[in-house]
């Protein structure tokens, strides 16, 4: 059967990040810069959605946090309805959003803002931030960070995992975008920045960077040549060739893993080079100081409100009940039952479940009331009640949501407190959630 391709038209990036931001900044002025996830070049017009992080005046509160997601969230509905074309880019809020403070503080690095364009801004803020995180530095931090990534996308490619949505005409051309940048892409940037030291922030620069340090020519090369093309090469879309390309791609992590492990090995790891092994190893692997474990969990948390309003609404050309799936998939997990398992082993150096944390903190850090919006928000952020329910689920959390931010910040006091395990290191979990990220 012939494939139909709809052809590449001119890449808009510029013209949707320049017109976020200035809608965005208009009604919250709060927000003084915006950044974005991965290198220009990386954002493949009509099949990229944009990674927005941004950047905030310091000081704000979890009220103001709760105006800026729902004021953005409406920028947000806006431009889905008058820029149907958009849908893809607009495919959820903003995620990482940090202060300035916030974002230079040691205390709270984290690799990615290395692989983050800072597009726009206070201008001295924005230089600034581009020469902090484009300069030669590596860390522990940032090995244990590239490690844990090739973990979590080291396996065959699943095709259920990343359903196509919200891509128009161009949907076509989906399942070779999602093998080769969303599932192959990543860890393979991740094998580079390990084998040279240095997170650099591109995807494409990465590939091509790969074909020079590992050997494996051959399937790089097909890589490179079908994005280059824009995914318009119809031999790999059909069977055989395209559960052969699936097996070519796990062969060459297979390959570029091993020939990584040679190079700075993991302690511990000397079976066969396997998904289950590498992912034991890794999670056995020292993590990060547990503050920064906390802060990592709860870093979607802030405009999480605005997000799930945004998809409460009902849009003909906009399907979200698969993206308020991943969302409840990954609340109560990331924003309640790990942060609070954190303060658990920060404040009294002990691992004690999520619950029972609750019970000890009710009548001391936390009123019963708000015991109970933690509880709540944990109970109703269950996938498990299938999408005829979702939208209504995202508009009753949006409710209650102001107070769960009160609750985090509460908790943020609490894990910056002096504690005994203050040097304390923490292993990996490896959150399949991620992969939705």
């Amino acid at each position: 059967m012939k494939r139909i391709f709809t052809p590449e038209s001119p890449n808009d990036f510029q013209e949707f990040i320049a017109t976020y931001f200035e809608r965005c900044r208009a009604i919250a002025p709060e927000i003084e810069g915006i950044a974005g996830k991965w290198s220009f070049e990386d954002l493949i017009q009509g099949l990229s959605d944009f990674d927005t992080r941004f950047l905030m005046c310091n000081g704000l509160t979890a009220a103001d946090w709760s105006r800026i997601s729902m004021a953005v969230a409406k920028v947000h509905l806006d431009l889905a309805l008058s820029r149907p074309e958009w849908a893809r880019k607009l495919e959820h809020l903003p995620g990482v959003n940090l202060t300035w403070e916030e974002l230079f503080d040691p205390a709270n690095y984290y690799c990615e803002f290395r692989q983050w364009t800072f597009h726009d801004g206070l201008s001295d803020r924005i230089r600034m931030a581009r020469e902090h995180f484009s300069s030669p530095s590596w860390q522990s931090a940032d090995a244990h960070y590239h490690w844990k990534r090739i973990a979590l996308y080291f396996d065959r490619y699943s095709r259920t995992i990343d359903p196509p949505i919200n891509l128009g005409a161009y949907e076509s051309k989906y399942p070779l975008h999602s093998r080769f940048l969303h599932y192959f892409a990543p860890p393979v940037h991740s094998a580079v920045c390990l084998y040279d030291q240095h997170t650099t922030p591109g995807k494409m620069q990465a590939l091509r960077r790969a074909q020079e340090i590992f050997p494996e020519s051959k399937t790089m090369q097909i890589c490179l040549d079908a994005i280059g093309h824009h995914y318009e090469t119809p031999a790999l879309y059909e069977e055989p060739h395209l559960t052969g390309l699936e097996t070519e791609l796990f062969g060459y992590l297979t390959e570029m893993i091993r020939q990584l492990l040679e190079r700075s090995p993991i302690p511990g790891f000397d079976g066969p080079v396997t998904p289950a092994a590498l992912r034991q190893a890794v999670g056995n692997l020292p993590g990060a100081d547990p503050r920064r474990a906390f802060f990592e969990n709860i870093r979607f948390a802030r405009l999480m409100q605005g997000r799930l309003w945004f998809f409460s609404h009902s849009i003909k050309w906009f399907d979200s009940l698969p993206l308020i799936g991943v969302e409840l998939g990954r609340i109560g997990k990331n924003f309640i039952v790990t942060p609070l398992e954190l303060i658990a082993r920060l404040i009294w150096g002990e691992r004690v479940g999520w619950s029972e944390v609750l019970d000890r903190l009710e009548g001391d850090a936390f009123s019963t009331s708000e015991v109970a919006t933690l509880r709540r928000l944990h109970q109703l952020a269950d996938p498990t009640i299938g999408p005829a329910r979702f939208r209504a689920r995202a508009a009753e959390i949006v409710t209650m949501y102001p107070d769960f931010l009160e609750c985090l910040d509460k908790l943020q006091s609490l894990a910056f407190v002096e504690s005994p395990l203050s040097d304390e290191i923490t292993g990996f979990r490896i959150d399949a959630c991620e992969l939705a990220r």
